[in-house]
Parts: structure tokens; C-alpha cells; sequence
């Protein structure tokens, strides 16, 4: 349950990004750069990065079975190359 909590969240903060790309025009590689650090002020302050400097993300991952480990990387992948489709929009 907590890994379907995690990809909600981590769900909206994509949507997010993908909804500020799409108001953007093209973009180019230094707007892309100079747009994520804005991009990623919620995940800053947010569980997630508590997570991540305890390196309990890290000890939760390894306790997963390997299929749900495999789902959650290829969510992680489908989330990447979603958000990179909007963002870099002349390359796709």
C-alpha cells in the first residue's frame, strides 16, 4: 500500500511538471535546466525527502518482491519518458 501511495504522489508531482511544459513554448535544454529546480520545491518538502535522507526509501525497496519492485520501475520509466515527451516536445 505504501508504494501505491508513493506513486500517487509521486503521479501528481509529474502531472504538475507536464502541466507547466505544456504552457511553456519549446523547450530548450536551458529552460528545461533552469525550470527544475522550481519543479521540485513540493518533493523538497514533502515525505518523500524524509525519506530519502533516513535512506528508508532505500531499506523499503529492498523489502519489496522483486515483481513489485519491477512494476514500480517501470512506472518510474513510463513517468520519465512522459514527462521528457512534454518537456523536450522538438525532440519527440
Amino acid at each position: 500500500m505504501f508504494f501505491e501511495v508513493l506513486e500517487q504522489y509521486q503521479n501528481s508531482v509529474m502531472e504538475e511538471a507536464i502541466g507547466r511544459f505544456r504552457r511553456l513554448p519549446p523547450v530548450k535544454s536551458e529552460t528545461f535546466a533552469s525550470t527544475m529546480p522550481g519543479l521540485l520545491q513540493n518533493v523538497r518538502r514533502s515525505f518523500l525527502m524524509t525519506l530519502l535522507e533516513n535512506r528508508e526509501l532505500e531499506y523499503l525497496f529492498r523489502k519489496l518482491p522483486e515483481d513489485r519492485m519491477k512494476e514500480h520501475q517501470a512506472f518510474d520509466e513510463r513517468m520519465a519518458t512522459e514527462w521528457f515527451r512534454h518537456a523536450c516536445r522538438p525532440c519527440w
